[in-house]
């Protein structure tokens, strides 16, 4: 059973929810802290079916208590990114089992000192975790987990060669570190191409205001089955600048791979040494025409590229192998505190 104590918005936590869903058969119970903005959210946890999900908004005395109150006999896991939000340099008071980082920054020494408080730490892609180890966190506390796809594979797209976007940012100032910029000017530099941007609910971002050209399709559909976003497309881009704000792994670019379609992505996200080593995809540099050129690429040696994210899925994304290895840290954990 999966707890989540919801408290505060950050837009990273849409993806982290349905990490927590899958987590539902991985022990019981497991208290996660999910800060989210609003009940829609977390009702999304709840209908991907996570466990019932406990919903407290401010973090007083009575939230306090029941978060003793369900810790007493479980492990607490809290999902956030790094740095952490300056709300929770106090969670010593709750007495946290684990942290999964969902995005990983540089730290100052008040943050590094706040990541003593956990005995694990589960970062997401091991770029991730040699950031981490650089600033003094222990190898034997880390572990890197990537989250998983249920996504099955799909027929080959056929058609208009078609890249799908599915990273739309929340505020205006990660336009550029998500890299809309240079999916506009590759679009340009592609027209025989086509480009399907989806955006979200809840986004201060306008569509109408990035300038895109012809080919490139804004979709506002709100997808009940992950693969009728896939169904139609030859591949996912995600072309995140380094340094970027963003979850190092995206389940964008997971699902995309899961359902045999192959990725270009930036220098931003932790999964790009993955998708090189695999041949499932190619990473482009932030300078305009870069993303253009490995767009080419891909296109060029299509099947290679989608044969290979296909063989990607089973080996790194599989949802058995999310749970077990959660699974055995949680119980690593509960051995320990036995002992």
């Amino acid at each position: 059973m999966v707890y989540a104590l919801s408290r505060a918005y950050e837009p990273v936590f849409e993806a982290a929810s349905r990490e927590i869903a899958h987590l539902k058969s991985a022990t019981d119970p497991v208290v996660v802290v999910l800060p989210v903005r609003s009940n829609p959210l977390v009702h999304r946890v709840d209908s991907e079916g996570s466990a019932p999900v406990v919903t407290t908004h401010p973090l007083g005395l009575r939230m306090r208590r029941r978060v003793r109150t369900l810790v007493s006999s479980s492990l607490l896991h809290v999902f956030a990114p790094l740095p952490l939000p300056r709300r929770l340099l106090d969670l010593s008071t709750w007495a946290p089992s684990i942290l999964t980082a969902v995005s990983v920054g540089e730290l100052n020494s008040e943050q590094q000192a706040a990541l003593n408080v956990f005995r694990k730490i589960v970062v997401e892609s091991d770029s991730d975790a040699v950031a981490l180890g650089r600033q003094g966190v222990v190898a034997d506390r880390l572990h890197t987990i990537a989250p998983c796809t249920t996504v099955p594979l799909l027929p080959p797209a056929t058609g208009t060669f078609t890249v799908v976007f599915a990273s739309w940012p929340f505020e205006p100032d990660e336009v550029q570190s998500r890299g809309l910029d240079l999916l506009a000017d590759a679009a340009r530099s592609l027209p025989d191409m086509a480009f399907r941007v989806l955006t979200r609910p809840g986004s201060r971002v306008d569509p109408s205001t990035l300038d895109f050209p012809a080919n490139v399709q804004v979709d506002d559909t709100v997808y009940a089955d992950a693969s009728d976003i896939w169904r139609s497309a030859h591949a996912v881009v995600a072309p995140f600048r380094a340094g970027s704000k963003c979850k190092s792994v995206p389940n964008s670019v997971v699902d995309a791979i899961g359902a045999g379609r192959p990725a270009v992505v930036g220098e931003g996200i932790g999964l790009a040494p993955v998708l090189t080593e695999d041949s499932s995809g190619l990473v482009a540099g932030s300078q305009p025409g870069d993303l253009t050129r490995q767009l080419k690429s891909l296109r060029a040696d299509y099947e290679l590229f989608a044969t290979a994210a296909r063989e990607c899925t089973r080996l790194r994304f599989d949802l058995e192998t999310f749970r077990r290895s959660y699974r055995a840290i949680y119980n690593g954990l509960r051995d320990s505190s036995r002992s």
